[in-house]
C-alpha cells in the first residue's frame, strides 16, 4: 500500500531528473561547436576506418572485376591455402621482412640525420 509520505518522495526524484536533464541540454547546448567537431571527426573515422573493411572480403571470394564484390562467389580459404603451399612462400617472406628492416633502419634514423646536420 502507498502511503502519503511516498508519493513526494517519488514526485522529488522526477523534479530532480528533470532538473538534470535540463541542466545536460544546458550544457550540450553551450558546447554545441564542440559537439559538431566531435561529430566531424566520428564521421571520418568511419567513412576512412569501417567503410572500407567491406573490400577485405575480397580476400574470401573468387572476385573478377566484371562482377560485384557480392556478386563473387564465396570460396572462403581456398586462397590462403593455395598462398602457403606455393614454392615461393620463402622468399617472399625473406622479401618482405627485408624490406620491412630497410624501411626501418632508413626510416628512422635518416630524417633525424638531416636534422642535425
Amino acid at each position: 500500500m502507498n502511503t502519503e509520505a511516498e508519493i513526494p518522495i517519488l514526485n522529488h526524484k522526477s523534479t530532480a531528473a528533470r532538473r538534470s536533464a535540463s541542466r545536460l541540454m544546458r550544457k550540450l547546448y553551450g558546447q554545441r561547436y564542440l559537439q559538431v567537431m566531435a561529430l566531424l571527426g566520428v564521421a571520418w573515422m568511419i567513412i576512412f576506418n569501417y567503410v572500407p573493411m567491406y573490400g577485405i572480403i575480397i580476400a574470401f571470394k573468387d572476385f573478377n572485376i566484371i562482377k560485384t564484390i557480392s556478386e563473387a562467389p564465396w570460396v572462403g580459404l581456398e586462397h590462403f591455402k593455395a598462398f602457403m603451399e606455393d614454392d615461393n612462400l620463402g622468399y617472399v617472406i625473406k622479401n618482405t621482412l627485408g624490406m620491412s628492416v630497410l624501411k626501418l633502419v632508413i626510416g628512422f634514423p635518416l630524417p633525424i640525420a638531416f636534422a642535425l646536420f
